[in-house]
């Protein structure tokens, strides 16, 4: 038997009949794919492993294995996770608005370039840059899917 032989498997066949799987680390995802492993976060393939030994989502929540290391995680949840400092918080906030106004700063800057190539390709005179007010219902609709009044 040739060593290669269950390669589209995943899985190594050595000389001596001996088999390992491959490590994961070496594997190019579209071989995984194939073999029907999907990219998903921790907490579910925990999950999954779980309904997997338990078959029923009732068996799961009602497991007795108090030695599985997966256990506190059955759930599909992280039951040792901290709820965030209000520093953190606070934090994250700020750093979301910071987020909002460049989007905002982007969207703004899109539309008056906008608006100044119209005012080119129809031959108007461009005057002063108008400012931003999202208004114009001739211009298309902004990329992030909010609607002109």
């Amino acid at each position: 038997m040739d060593i290669n032989e269950h390669r589209h498997l995943g899985i190594i066949k050595h000389p001596s009949g001996e088999t390992e799987g491959m490590d994961p680390r070496s594997v190019d995802v579209s071989l995984m794919e194939n073999l029907g492993h999907k990219l998903l976060p921790l907490s579910k393939v925990i999950r999954e492993k779980c309904l997997d030994c338990s078959h029923t989502a009732y068996e799961v929540a009602k497991c007795t294995a108090t030695q599985c290391a997966l256990r506190p995680y059955r759930m599909g949840t992280n039951p040792f996770r901290r709820e965030p400092s209000e520093a953190q918080k606070v934090a994250r906030r700020a750093n979301v608005e910071k987020m909002m106004a460049a989007r905002k700063a982007l969207r703004c800057a899109t539309i008056s370039r906008l608006k100044k190539f119209a005012r080119a390709v129809s031959g108007a005179k461009s005057g002063s840059p108008q400012s931003c007010h999202h208004s114009s219902r001739m211009m298309p609709p902004p990329a992030c899917g909010r609607r002109y009044l």
